[in-house]
């Protein structure tokens, strides 16, 4: 499902690591599916990631207010 949003949001997320950090992202695309971080299918959300400048994959389930 594809995402018209265009203004960015900050939130929680623990990476693949178990590291928590604060992120600056702008959400494009919601699917169900797998990644090479995130094995097992789940909701993804495809993301621009406004700190290091590129799309990223975050897993819902990681992601925190």
């Amino acid at each position: 499902m594809e995402i018209e949003w265009h203004c960015p949001i900050v939130v929680n997320y623990k990476n693949w690591k178990g590291v928590v950090s604060s992120r600056n992202i702008v959400p494009k695309k919601l699917y169900w599916g797998a990644t090479p971080f995130h094995h097992i299918p789940q909701w993804i959300l495809t993301v621009w990631d406004q700190d290091k400048k590129e799309y990223r994959d975050f897993a819902l389930k990681d992601m925190y207010p």
